[in-house]
């Protein structure tokens, strides 16, 4: 029988799940035999974002490579149905395209549920739900369960090698699936990494080796992965994804200290510790390397670096300082710029960003933004607290408690704000992007001591322009038990700006502090640059008479103020010296100013006496004793020596910059002469040029001339030659005239008349044709005593047309063929009873049978030759099958031997 009715019969029975199963399977099932085999058709970039684990019925879906452990999507890769009434539903389903280290857990219609890895029963489930895992490894055999049931569509050589993948074996039952097929996602512990940290021929200790992926190890650590993603992830030898940089291309000792960095234990807010920064991600070769690697860093809130052909992986934490700088190490004539703010376009005071979260079955969730009403209020100044937010990717992080250390680190990072650009001397042109180093400048304003080299430029001499960017260590503190934020908080954070560790500015002088009408008393007055952090509470100045080792304390409670006044422990006729510190809570290192001196002696105490007339110098008259205008003008005479001095540090600094600018108003002079010279060269250069070309313009107005008359001389030769061909025009027309009368009448030639008559004739001829209706022609040949014709008809009526070929063996007609037409419609019979093909090269020229003519349930059909359909449906042959069968008619559906039928007609089933 044919095979299209053998291959429906099977699923007369089939239970609800079978037919469930056929709604998807039928159109889209069988084309997933081949994915593996055929290139990737590109799609689409973009990461899979969103819900995780989605099943993937796209014959042309991207592979996939998994870094720590993460939720692939999976994609369909076979399926097939078994047992009684077709309740068995079986499953291949392709995890990823690498090997992966194992199988950690499993979600069924998103509940998690426990799974035995040796017999593969789900919890709840029994032996009604089974799922095994495969992990890819070299040497995979087969998946046994599935070859048993298949017919022979999945044999003992399908073994999906160099993939990790999973069998589902869904027994139907009603009461476990009511829901129809259950939906399963995979928890997957992935890819086995190389760590040269591990490699003693590397530079590290230990077994493992880049050249035996047999020894690599499963690591979520973010710096491996993405050491392995610049060195290029393959699979059986066969390259993922990743940029193939040779080993000595990665400088070894970064990142050593960037994967140490990722594996140190931190404390969570809701108890013990985890790992600082790891990754767990599905990714896929339509990705674009930058996109992996800036995935890879952002999780560990790092950079990579690529300076002079060498990659340096950093981690998101505080760096060893390689070099204080100081103005001995500047070269004084270049450039010098500080800009102290970034641009609004630039800023950033809130941080928002998703992560995926494993307690809510792997899907993308917001964490609580990071907010600074300080920040806000900082960067709208005038107009008002402004909101400038960044939002972050953190969908490979798995881990709340790390999404929010990077969350914090971006945000410090985002309120350090200082670019500094300088020239250094040639001693320093090994500094390279990514160190950090201190400068300390006496001459130059600087926002803090501590910068990362940002840019460099060598020049020949090896003098080198460096920028910098304004760090500090305190970038990647996080205390989690007050820095991490719960989910139902909204909190408002301190500023994420440089933390005050030092009081800035500070200085002392001496006063004078009325005690009464007659009395005055010594004192000091401390002044620094107002603090305006939230988290210091409080200054504490120290000071003493110099030369003494023990000192005494002044607390000011209001560090804001800028300046503090006090007499108490102040002396007459002494020099004092002071220093101050920062007190801040909750408590953090603070550095002391160091002594400062106030460079005179202290007004000596004055008290309340009985007066004594006696004569005082004028220098001796202590302020109390002056009247308003002569205080005024003795005050405006120390401030006046206060004022020449800074004017005098002022003018040297001018001095400075007057000869520095100087220097430069003479480089330019020689540059403009230089350039006078090279202008009055091109003068003369455009005045040789311009007599050239007149001299060339002589020339061509010769040529022109030339041309002219040249052109003038053809003009009057074609006039010429137009006037004789009118002439010869004549002559011809009136030979026409007489060529037409000789036409008419020719010696022994037939007149019009003649051929008038002709014309009648042939025209009842072709009538007496027409009405004889077909011609019939025919070929005969007689061989051995076999006789054979071939007959052809041809039919014209000027309507109806019929054309017939009539093959004839022995006196008896085989096999006619005849076509018909109306004009409209064409139609062509062929008396066969079967129809046969050959090859003469193929199959040694016998022929193979197409169709037949056969009798089922009293009528007679064309059916199909069965060979053709059941090789055609052979597993892993037909690669792409879509049915959109909305209705099946049929009488009676039987298989060739006639002992199993179902008549749809009578309701008569039987199997046999």
């Amino acid at each position: 029988m044919p095979m299209i009715v053998g291959f429906l019969a099977p699923l007369a029975g089939a239970s609800a799940l079978t037919t469930a199963f056929l709604q998807i399977g039928a159109g889209v099932g069988l084309s997933f035999l081949s994915r593996k085999i055929n290139s990737k058709k590109a799609q689409s970039a973009s990461a899979p974002t969103g819900i995780q684990g989605s099943l993937q019925l796209d014959a042309s879906t991207p592979r996939q490579v998994l870094f720590g452990t993460a939720v692939p999507d999976g994609s369909l890769h076979y399926w097939q149905l078994s047992g009684e009434n077709n309740a068995l539903l079986q499953m291949v389903v392709i995890l990823v395209d690498h090997e992966c280290d194992s199988l950690t857990g499993l979600y069924v219609d998103t509940v998690l549920k426990s799974w035995d890895p040796v017999t593969g029963q789900v919890d709840g489930y029994g032996p009604d739900l089974i799922v095994k895992f495969y992990s890819g490894a070299p040497g995979q055999t087969a998946a046994s369960e599935i070859v048993v049931n298949s017919g022979g569509r999945w044999t003992a050589d399908d073994k999906c090698t160099g993939m990790c993948y999973a069998t589902i074996s869904c027994n139907y039952v009603p009461e476990k699936f009511p829901n129809g097929i259950p939906k399963i996602t995979f928890i997957v512990k992935g890819a086995k990494l190389y760590d040269p940290r591990f490699d003693s021929t590397a530079g590290g200790s230990g077994a493992q080796r880049w050249s035996n992926p047999a020894t690599w190890v499963w690591t979520d650590n973010a710096a491996t992965v993405e050491y392995n993603v610049l060195r290029g992830f393959s699979s059986g030898g066969l390259p993922l994804l990743g940029m193939r940089v040779p080993a000595a291309a990665i400088r070894f000792s970064d990142y050593v200290s960037a994967a140490n960095s990722c594996d140190e234990a931190v404390a969570k807010k809701a108890g013990g510790t985890e790992a600082r920064y790891r990754i767990n991600k599905v990714f896929n070769t339509l990705q674009s390397n930058r996109e992996i690697l800036e995935t890879c860093s952002g999780a560990m809130a790092g950079e990579l670096i690529e300076s002079g052909g060498i990659y340096r992986i950093m981690a998101g934490v505080t760096q060893p300082v390689v070099a204080a700088l100081s103005d001995a190490d500047l070269v004084v004539k270049k450039r010098y710029t500080v800009d102290p703010k970034r641009p609004r376009s630039r800023l950033t005071n809130a941080i928002q960003a998703t992560f995926t979260d494993p307690t809510h079955g792997y899907t993308q969730m917001p964490l609580p933004p990071r907010l600074s009403s300080a920040d806000e209020a900082i960067d709208g100044g005038v107009v008002g607290p402004i909101r400038l937010t960044k939002t972050l990717d953190l969908t490979a992080v798995t881990s709340r408690s790390q999404a929010q250390r990077v969350m914090e680190i971006e945000r410090k990072r985002a309120r350090r704000q200082a670019v500094v650009e300088v020239t250094l001397v040639a001693k320093w042109f090994r500094l390279e992007p990514g160190d950090w180093i201190t400068l300390s400048s006496t001459r130059r304003f600087l926002p803090s001591p501590t910068f990362e080299v940002l840019q460099r430029r060598v020049a020949n001499d090896l003098t080198t322009t460096v920028t910098l960017g304004e760090v500090d260590s305190a970038i990647d503190d996080f205390v989690a038990a007050t820095d991490e934020i719960n989910d139902d908080q909204v909190l408002d954070l301190l500023s994420a700006g440089p933390p005050l560790n030092t009081v800035a500015g500070f200085g002392i002088a001496n006063v004078v502090m009325s005690t009464g009408s007659a009395a005055s008393a010594p004192a000091l007055r401390a002044t620094w640059i107002p603090i305006l952090d939230q988290t210091v509470t409080e200054l504490v100045i120290e000071y003493r008479r110099v030369g003494d080792a023990v000192s005494q304390e002044k607390r000011v409670s209001n560090p804001a103020a800028g300046a503090a006044i006090w007499s108490s422990g102040v002396q007459g006729g002494a020099i004092y010296e002071a220093q101050a510190i920062a007190v801040a809570t909750p408590a953090r290192a603070m550095s002391w100013s160091g002594w400062q001196s106030a460079g005179a002696a202290t007004a000596p105490q004055v008290v309340q006496v009985a007066a004594v007339a006696e004569y005082i110098a004028p220098e001796n008259i202590p302020p109390a004793e002056l009247s308003a205008q002569d205080k005024f003008l003795a005050g405006l005479s120390a401030a006046l020596g206060e004022v020449q001095g800074s004017v005098d540090d002022r003018l040297l600094d001018i001095i400075a910059d007057v000869q520095e600018m100087a220097l430069s108003q003479l480089q330019h002079r020689q540059q403009t002469g230089e350039t006078r010279a090279r202008i009055l060269v091109e003068e003369q250069t455009r005045q040789t040029l311009s007599e050239s070309f007149g001299s060339y313009s002589v020339m061509v107005d010769a040529a022109l001339a030339t041309i002219t008359g040249d052109v003038l001389g053809t003009s009057n030769a074609v006039n010429s030659l137009t006037t004789r061909v009118t002439t010869v025009e004549g002559v011809v027309d009136a030979n026409s005239a007489a060529i037409t009368a000789v036409e008419a009448t020719l010696p022994g030639k037939a007149t019009v008349t003649a051929v008038n008559s002709l014309t009648t004739r042939v025209t009842t001829a072709e009538g007496e044709i027409t009405t004889q209706g077909a011609a019939v022609t025919g070929l005969q040949s007689t061989v051995g005593g076999h006789t054979n014709s071939i007959n052809q008809i041809v039919a014209l009526d000027g309507v109806n047309k019929r054309y017939a070929l009539v093959f004839d063996n022995n006196g008896k007609a085989v096999s006619p063929i005849e076509i018909n037409g109306n004009g409209k419609l064409l139609t062509m019979a062929l008396a066969l009873s079967q129809l046969k093909i050959y090859d003469p090269g193929l199959n040694g020229g016998a022929p193979i049978q197409m169709f037949t003519l056969q009798t089922i349930n009293g009528q007679v059909v064309a059916a199909l030759n069965g060979t053709f359909i059941a090789h055609a449906f052979e597993a892993g042959l037909i690669t792409a099958l879509k049915a959109n069968l909305t209705e099946i008619i049929g009488g009676l559906f039987r298989n060739e031997a006639n002992t199993s039928y179902w008549n749809t007609e009578t309701g008569d089933l039987q199997v046999g």
